[in-house]
């Protein structure tokens, strides 16, 4: 009797709907942006949900953590490339990916690459955060961000040797006085006060 019951107990059991027990992304950022343990002032709070909310429009806000690949980063990435500076004003309408999508066709300039790397630099803190919390196995969004735009390279063809050999044989007074131009008043006052034999 006791074996039947038991029996038709598994079966209830196994005829029960599954119910997933992943967390989502939007779920991980509601609960960083709640963690008491977590400082920030209330401005930086308020940066922190308008960077999240457009992340979150782009991947997905039912997307669970587990499924953020290096790939699904990628994409984000390749997106904001394309998303010009204060969208939401632009096209109030527009999702970020339509907004991106419309800058491109319309080839309206993207937002600066220091902010495009701000937004990622926040979505890889939320990730280390899941993972910190055991919500997630690792980062997949480590590292990756718009390499720093470099200064141009002095191009060493411009200087002529001519103009060097030029430059070469001024007599010392003249080079003196081109230098004493273009240095700055205090420097002057403090040259000439050693030219005068001044301690």
């Amino acid at each position: 009797m006791a074996s039947s019951q038991q029996t038709a107990a598994c079966q209830e059991m196994l005829s029960l709907p599954v119910v997933s027990r992943s967390v989502t992304i939007q779920q991980v950022c509601d609960r960083y942006l709640g963690d008491p343990t977590v400082g920030r002032t209330q401005k930086s709070l308020v940066g922190y949900r308008t960077t999240y909310s457009t992340i979150l429009a782009i991947i997905g806000p039912e997307m669970p953590v587990e499924n953020i690949t290096r790939e699904v980063c990628r994409e984000l990435l390749s997106v904001l490339q394309e998303l010009p500076s204060n969208a939401r004003k632009r096209w109030p309408k527009l999702s970020p990916r339509e907004a991106a999508a419309k800058a491109k066709v319309d080839r309206t300039p993207s937002m600066s690459s220091a902010n495009i790397n701000e937004y990622m630099n926040k979505f890889s803190t939320l990730l280390n955060w899941a993972v910190k919390e055991g919500l997630l196995g690792r980062n997949p969004a480590k590292g990756l961000r718009l390499a720093e735009a470099l200064a141009p390279a002095i191009n060493a063809s411009r200087f002529r040797s001519s103009s060097c050999d030029a430059f070469l044989m001024l007599p010392f007074f003249v080079v003196a006085e081109m230098m004493s131009a273009t240095l700055p008043l205090s420097a002057q006052h403090d040259r000439g006060a050693l030219g005068s034999g001044h301690p």
